[in-house]
């Protein structure tokens, strides 16, 4: 059997090497890393990863950033990626990035 993975849109944010939602910076650990779900384990951050929530929303998992593009297309103000968007017609010029405009 086949089976195709539901669209289901997320949110994540993307490590710079700063402290955003889901990194942990406790004094036990000399890196900042992420808990997931998975028996308490943890996982180190490097600078690009994406930090995703899991479905609990309490535990978070990274994602590299070429894994990251490859699953993910952003979102417009229409609710579409850009590429959907286009394809149903909508001009390019009108779709605008988070944070263009401001």
């Amino acid at each position: 059997m086949k089976f195709r993975k539901k669209p289901v849109e997320i949110e994540a944010w993307q490590y710079k090497g700063e402290i955003v939602k889901g990194v942990c910076a406790c004094v036990e650990s000399s890196n900042l890393h992420l808990h997931t779900m998975h028996k308490g384990q943890t996982v180190d951050l490097e600078d690009g990863d994406w930090i995703i929530p899991e479905p609990d929303g309490e535990h978070f998992y990274p994602c590299k950033p070429n894994e990251f593009e490859a699953r993910y297309d952003k979102i417009t103000e229409f609710g579409y990626s850009p590429v959907v968007a286009m394809a149903k017609g909508i001009p390019t010029e009108s779709i605008i990035e988070e944070g263009e405009g401001e």
